[in-house]
C-alpha cells in the first residue's frame, strides 16, 4: 500500500485536478478575450497545462471559443470569481515572485472578473 511512491507537487496544494483544467481553460478565454493570443501567453498556457496535466487539445478550444466562454465558466463580481482570482494569484506566486506578463495576466483576470479593486490586496495580503 502506502503511497505508492507519490511526491506531492505545490500545484496539487492548490486545487484537484478539475479546478485546474477549469483555471487554465479561464486563463486561455482572458488571453483569447483581446482577439489575439500572443506567443507569450500561449507559452505560458502550455506550461501550465503540462504542469497541471491538462490535455493541450482541450486548452486550444478554450482558445479558440474566446470570452464568451469565460462568461459562462464564472459569474462576474462572484464569491466564486473571487475564490478564482486568490487561486491565480497563488499560482502567480509559487515562484515567489510576479513578472510583467503575469502581472498584465491578473490584471486581465481581475478586470474579466469584475474584481479589480481585489487584486491588490490579494498580492500584498500573502
Amino acid at each position: 500500500m502506502g503511497d505508492q511512491g507519490h511526491t506531492p507537487r505545490p500545484e496539487d496544494a492548490v486545487m484537484d485536478v478539475q479546478e485546474r483544467q477549469r483555471l487554465l481553460y479561464m486563463m486561455a478565454a482572458i488571453a483569447a478575450a483581446d482577439g489575439e493570443v500572443t506567443s507569450a501567453e500561449r507559452k505560458l498556457l502550455k506550461l501550465c497545462s503540462e504542469r497541471w496535466g491538462v490535455v493541450w487539445d482541450n486548452v486550444e478550444l478554450a482558445l479558440s471559443m474566446g470570452p464568451q466562454l469565460f462568461d459562462r465558466l464564472v459569474e462576474k463580481g462572484s464569491p466564486e470569481a473571487e475564490v478564482f482570482l486568490r487561486n491565480i494569484v497563488e499560482m502567480a506566486l509559487v515562484d515567489g515572485r510576479i513578472d510583467r506578463k503575469e502581472r498584465r495576466m491578473l490584471v486581465s483576470a481581475a478586470a474579466h472578473l469584475g474584481l479589480q479593486d481585489r487584486l491588490e490586496s490579494m498580492l500584498d495580503g500573502r
